[in-house]
């Protein structure tokens, strides 16, 4: 009898140890870990989206441009090189002609400014560097081929903007200067009105005459210093022809 006393007794003492320690050990957590209350839980619910995505797009973004102004400068140093050697375009073969036209789609499906016609962005002097066309205005003079010069005024002339295109022999002895004016007709299309022809040799004026000619172009690519256009007109062009132009 005594035995099961004893055994009684030490299981009620082991008892009333374990209910004692259990809430102290509760306590303690509760104490120490506020964290874990419902009133001071952190969830994603109580966070603004833009902290999580933010600085993600923004950095996207920023990729994304310097990715697409690569793209455009391998592009455009692509066509130089395939121009090179070609005499504007004149003597290019059809491969290379080819292989351009497919290089000028590819960069005009990058065009940012989207109203080129009246973009100061137009304004400065342009060089050609490809044309398929293969007369006057790709530098042709007689069994020559010149430099080609485009000057576009814009800036300071606002009310009464010029284009002189230029060719020259001979770093300049000789110089062709065609002079226009153009009204714009759509976000991207010039009326370009050629008005007078000057050649001078040695700087010494020769030739001076009015023109009435006129011929549209259509501008699919600009930037800061490379143009794409098709220009049509005149009863030598029965079909629109590409010229590349660089600064």
């Amino acid at each position: 009898m005594a035995n099961k006393l004893q055994t009684i007794l030490l299981l009620l003492t082991c008892a009333s140890a374990f209910s004692f320690h259990v809430p102290t050990t509760t306590n303690k957590k509760r104490s120490y870990s506020p964290i874990l209350s419902s009133r001071n839980r952190v969830t994603t619910s109580n966070i603004p989206l833009n902290a999580f995505f933010f600085r993600s797009s923004s950095e996207t973004k920023q990729d994304a441009a310097a990715a697409a102004a690569a793209k455009a400068k391998e592009l455009k140093d692509s066509i130089r090189q395939l121009s090179k050697g070609t005499s504007n375009g004149i003597t290019a073969p059809e491969s290379t002609r080819d292989e351009i036209a497919t290089l000028c789609k590819e960069l005009e499906k990058m065009n940012k400014v989207k109203n080129i016609a009246s973009s100061t962005k137009m304004d400065g002097s342009w060089n050609l560097v490809y044309t398929t066309n293969e007369g006057s205005s790709a530098g042709k003079l007689g069994p020559f081929t010149g430099d080609v010069e485009q000057a576009i005024r814009i800036l300071g002339r606002e009310e009464n903007p010029e284009y002189i295109n230029y060719v020259r022999l001979g770093g300049g002895l000789v110089e062709g200067a065609l002079g226009a004016s153009w009204d714009v007709l759509s976000n991207n299309k010039w009326l370009v009105k050629f008005e007078t022809l000057q050649f001078r040799i040695l700087g010494i004026k020769v030739v001076e005459k009015e023109l009435s000619a006129q011929g549209v172009w259509r501008m699919e690519y600009l930037d800061d210093d490379f143009r794409i256009l098709y220009a049509a007109g005149g009863v030598n062009v029965p079909k629109e022809n590409v010229y590349i132009l660089s600064k």
